[in-house]
């Protein structure tokens, strides 16, 4: 009896050790299980959301160099490379077209180019004038500059006679390097809407060596000859203004011209010691020049002999 009681209590022990074994082991399964769904759901929480960039039009290869496109510039605008200092380059879309915008400037001036970057074409240019810093200053050039190491070039040129003329822009019609006695010089012609320009400006100084303005003269266009006073009339007005008459003067020339696109009288005529020459306008019949001057005696005699045979 002792014995079975002995087995009975021996395998209620083996039964027990089971069990909790069993329980331990199912217990550790399941913390083993919550341990990796919480480490999913943080990862999964983390996960970056798609986005969509934009992208800008971005230049295409440039054909030529940034170096290639300042020097096509400066080498347009007629400058030394010590004089010029570059502000901006850049490449850049313009309509569609790859393009460097060169910008630079010197002390007289600004200016910006916008280049074709696969042909290396000047597309644009654009040139401002700096303003003087004291207007009421001496001008720009002293009255005996120091010789330059090279001539100054052209564009420099046209901008001291512009800033001269007090100019910003005009349309030149002449610009050339000449010589003048042993000189090298600049010529320069410009007009504006109020006229002419012409300047000659030295090639190693920059001093203007001469200069003049000629206004613009309103032009008649008038086709019918009838429209015209007659070249008696024309006389007639001459001697007016001489406080001649008919009989006290020889004409020695009177016949109707072209000049600066209108047509005019021009008379010449002498009285005693004096030689007349007058511009008349052949419409109106204004005077637009008159001029008089003494004559030697023998074209006086001569102007006599004429009026003689008359």
């Amino acid at each position: 009896m002792k014995l079975i009681h002995s087995i009975f209590r021996g395998r209620t022990a083996l039964i027990a050790v089971v069990c909790l074994l069993t329980v331990l082991a199912l217990f550790a399964a399941g913390c083993s299980a919550q341990k990796a769904d919480g480490s999913q759901k943080p990862a999964d929480a983390a996960a970056p959301t798609e986005t969509t960039v934009h992208e800008t039009a971005a230049p295409t290869e440039a054909a030529i160099s940034e170096e290639q496109a300042k020097e096509i510039a400066r080498t347009d605008a007629g400058l030394n490379a010590d004089s010029v200092t570059f502000t901006e380059t850049k490449l850049d879309v313009d309509n569609g077209v790859t393009v460097y915008e060169v910008e630079f400037r010197t002390a007289e001036a600004e200016y910006e180019y916008e280049i074709d970057a696969a042909i290396g074409k000047i597309l644009s240019s654009e040139i401002k004038i700096l303003a003087a810093e004291d207007p009421t200053s001496a001008p720009m050039e002293p009255t005996s500059p120091a010789p330059a190491a090279e001539a100054i070039g052209i564009e420099r040129a046209k901008l001291i006679a512009l800033r001269d003329a007090g100019l910003t822009d005009a349309k030149f019609t002449k610009a050339e390097e000449d010589t003048e006695d042993g000189k090298p010089v600049y010529e320069l012609q410009f007009r504006t809407d109020k006229g002419e320009y012409d300047y000659e400006i030295d090639a190693f100084t920059g001093a203007i060596l001469s200069q003049s303005f000629e206004p613009v003269k309103e032009l008649q266009t008038v086709t019918p000859s009838t429209a015209y006073i007659s070249l008696e009339e024309a006389k007639t007005i001459a001697l007016q203004r001489a406080g001649l008459t008919a009989d006290k003067a020889t004409f020695s020339k009177a016949k109707l011209e072209k000049e600066d696109g209108r047509q005019v009288y021009e008379i010449e005529f002498y009285a005693g010691a004096k030689e007349y020459e007058c511009t008349i306008d052949a419409v109106n019949g204004s005077i637009l020049d008159y001029e008089t001057e003494g004559v030697e005696q023998d074209d006086a005699d001569d102007a006599d002999d004429l009026d003689d045979d008359d």
